[in-house]
């Protein structure tokens, strides 16, 4: 989902950047003497690099792929943000009708997901590890036929591409449950994991009871324990304090929203009841780590 300049999603960057480890050599890396020993001049304006050797220890900086949708139309999250200079972007935006728009090389960082965490990518915000994409959409209507084809597509290639775990493709709400909705309910993950041949396609043929198991006002400390670890081990980051508090709440809302739909009140994304544990909840969850672990 959009934000303005001053929100959190601009500042991760920031964030993320304050804490990256340059290593104790990188301003003698730069130096203007040593400039000198990577290549020779031949005159002050061109400089010649030798490419004949190519260490094979590397990887691609992209870690996850993240989804949202816009809220706004195309025209004003294209004008009013994205190419709004000082403002949020993405790398992809795809329209109603399918149109899939690159705003930002994806070798580069676009300012998309802001202060966000995920398992092993802790205070750092994803914006440098990630590739993000917005989909047309008010977050209030279903996502068109055009958009699921174009989006499995083109994810399912960022994801062959840069070799991304598949707990790591995942909705805004997942990355950051305090303050984020979108992707909204509406979107169909089931189907989406299935055009990108992700396992986790599996979680959504678990059929269970829609009974409320936890509340924020109604819960058993070691079983709030036992799910919070759960939620942890998929990649979620939450404390595990047998509280079912903000935290958990906003938490579990954002697991329902992604793997169980039929429990979520589309006309009020924010609604408390979003957030409860049902034993669907459980089970579900249950199956992910499976998948995972297997």
């Amino acid at each position: 989902m959009i934000e303005i300049l001053d929100n959190p999603d601009y500042m991760g960057v920031v964030e993320y950047a304050n804490n990256i480890d340059l290593h104790d050599f990188s301003s003698e890396i730069y130096s203007q003497n040593n400039l000198n020993n990577i290549g020779r001049s031949t005159n002050d304006d061109t400089l010649n690099i030798n490419h004949s050797h190519e260490s094979p220890n590397f990887r691609s900086r992209i870690r996850f792929l993240i989804l949202h949708n816009t809220v706004e139309s195309f025209e004003v999250a294209l004008n009013d943000y994205f190419l709004n200079p000082g403002s949020v972007s993405a790398h992809y935006i795809i329209d109603t009708d399918g149109e899939i728009y690159q705003l930002v090389p994806t070798e580069k960082s676009a300012f998309h997901a802001g202060v966000s965490k995920w398992k092993d990518f802790e205070g750092l915000g994803l914006n440098d590890v990630s590739v993000g994409i917005e989909l047309v959409n008010s977050g209030f209507e279903p996502f068109t036929e055009e958009q699921y084809i174009s989006v499995g597509k083109l994810s399912k290639n960022i994801v062959q591409t840069h070799e991304i775990h598949q707990n790591r493709v995942l909705s805004h709400c997942d990355i950051a449950p305090d303050r984020k909705q979108d992707v909204s309910g509406y979107f169909d993950w089931h189907r989406f994991y299935l055009d990108i041949n992700s396992d986790l396609a599996e979680v959504f043929e678990v059929s269970s009871e829609y009974e409320i198991l936890y509340t924020d006002q109604e819960y058993d400390s070691q079983k709030i324990k036992n799910l919070q670890q759960n939620l942890c081990d998929f990649g979620y980051v939450l404390d595990i304090d047998g509280e079912y508090g903000e935290q958990t709440l906003n938490t579990m809302m954002a697991f329902n929203q992604h793997f169980c739909p039929e429990v979520i009140n589309l006309d009020d994304p924010k609604s408390i009841e979003n957030g409860y544990c049902y034993k669907l909840s459980c089970d579900r969850l249950e199956k992910a780590l499976a998948l995972l672990n297997k």
